[in-house]
């Protein structure tokens, strides 16, 4: 799931690019690369916090 989240902004990029006029397009790919990070960050958070691997049994 996490994937896809990180995947979203790169069409979204495509179809903001596509509707907003090119005065306001600065502030578009900004939006949308913002939300790509905070995609990206809640990726690392949940990698830190759900790790890939049990913990070993004593």
């Amino acid at each position: 799931m996490t994937i896809l989240l990180l995947l979203l902004p790169f069409p979204a990029a495509g179809l903001l690019v596509a509707a907003v006029p090119p005065a306001q397009l600065g502030h578009a790919l900004t939006a949308a690369a913002l939300l790509q990070a905070a995609g990206l960050a809640a990726a690392f958070v949940r990698l830190r916090t759900l790790p890939a691997l049990p913990a070993p049994a004593p």
